[in-house]
């Protein structure tokens, strides 16, 4: 990746019922970087069935860089992504 990045090199989107396995993997990754990698309960079809329904329990910004996943906004009233 780039070293320097200019506001309008990032591009955010809303989240798709298409990008669970990436927001997924992004959870992982930030519950093993704090240290609470075993504290994860959720699955990605947790994510799937909870949060691109009819009634969704959060939402999701993606932001991308050069078309490639570079971090997320998970938004939600209550919704445990670790939990389900």
């Amino acid at each position: 990746m780039r070293q320097h990045i200019q506001a309008t090199d990032i591009l955010l989107r809303p989240g798709t019922i298409d990008d669970v396995e990436v927001i997924y993997a992004a959870l992982l990754r930030l519950s093993t970087h704090i240290g609470a990698h075993q504290e994860i309960k959720s699955t990605a079809e947790d994510l799937r069935r909870y949060g691109f329904g009819a009634n969704p329990a959060f939402s999701t910004l993606i932001a991308e860089v050069d078309g490639e996943f570079a971090g997320l906004c998970l938004h939600f009233p209550i919704f445990s992504t670790w939990m389900g």
